[in-house]
Order: C-alpha cells, then structure tokens, then sequence
C-alpha cells in the first residue's frame, strides 16, 4: 500500500496544472531544448491534457528537436567578478578576467560583440572585440570591471559569427557589484624610489 501511494505521489507530482483565465489568455509556453549528445535527435509529443477530459488530438504538439557540433566554444559564457571595491581617484585600476575561446570547426571563423551594448554598461570592457580564428585555435579575451557606483550591475553582450548581426550566436553574461571603500588612500599607485642592494626605500603618503 505504501509502495502504491507513493508511487501515485510521485505521479502527481510529474504533472503541472494551469488554469487559464479568458482576460489573460492567450498564455505562451516557453519550451527549453538542452541537448546532451550530438546527433542525437529527439522526437516526441508534448503531453498536454484537459482537465476533466484527458487527451485531445488538437491538443497534440510534436517536439523534435537535435544536438549539433559547436561552430564557437566560449569559457565561461557568464563572468562573475562579485562584489569589489570602487576605484577613486585619478588612476583607477579596472578588475579584470579572462575568456577563453576556441574555434572546434574545420574552417576559419570570424566573430565579433555588440560593442554598443558594452559602451551603454559604462562599467564592462572587452580587448579584442572581434577577431578571427582558425580551425581549432584557442585565443584569450580580456574582460574588465570598473564599477561607478555601489550597485549590481548586469550586462548581457551578443556574440555574433561570420558578420552575421541578424542573429546572436550566443549571448555572453557580465556580472558584478561595486562597493565603497572601508579606507581610502590619497593614491592608487606608490613608487619606491631606486636605492643600492641593501639599502630600504622608503615613501610617504
């Protein structure tokens, strides 16, 4: 018996009931499609049902869909720098990360971000912002940091290949937080002036 109640538990719980209301209908589902393997095609019936009634053919939708070979390999797609101190002064010094990517494809390819999006943050910055690579290159791309306020800041930048702008290939997440400082100095940078071995430098500020 208790096999049998958990099991019709368990079955409840794979199901999700929505009620729609006519003010507020039509009501869109969005379907999420993440392949594990390439070449491995699914093909299957969405399985929705009336309440009450059961199974309707007009209910019905087919869902296939297929995993395919990267053209474009991007590490990591999202760039956390967390919570850092804000940088006053005449000399601020950005934090930086880096992006690794690599082209997995037989023929070279070209690929470039939405340069607009990042100068719209005012905080991200990326070096390059396009390039070209060859098949199976790896190249670095350096991302950085400045925040202006003790605020979270989010930017999401598309990635296009080939100078196809109609479409992103992939879209790249920048995260991060700035905070004012516990302490300040009256500068970023101190420079030690250069003495003889064994003799201590010494600077004042």
């Amino acid at each position: 018996m208790e096999e049998d109640e958990e099991e019709d538990e368990e079955e409840q719980n794979r199901h999700v009931q929505i009620s729609l209301r006519p003010e507020r209908s039509p009501l869109r589902l969005q379907l999420k499609y993440t392949p594990a393997d390439v070449e491995d095609p699914r093909d299957f019936v969405l399985p929705l049902k009336l309440a009450g009634v059961g199974e309707m053919a007009a209910l019905n939708r087919v869902i296939r869909g297929v995993g395919v070979k990267p053209r474009f390999l991007l590490e990591p797609t999202l760039v956390n720098f967390r919570t850092k101190v804000i940088a006053k002064g005449s000399k601020p010094l950005p934090f930086h990360n880096d992006i690794t990517i690599t082209n997995p494809d037989h023929n070279p390819i070209s690929w470039s971000v939405d340069r607009d999006t990042l100068d719209d943050s005012k905080v991200f910055q990326m070096n390059p912002t396009e390039g070209r690579l060859e098949p199976g290159a790896t190249s670095t791309v350096r991302v950085t940091f400045n925040p202006l306020e003790p605020i979270e800041y989010v930017c999401k930048v598309p990635l296009f290949l080939d100078g196809d702008k109609g479409k992103p290939y992939l879209m790249v997440e920048f995260r991060g937080e700035g905070a004012d400082a516990k302490i300040f100095f009256d500068r970023r940078e101190v420079i030690l002036p250069c003495t003889p071995l064994d003799i201590p430098a010494r600077a004042t500020f």
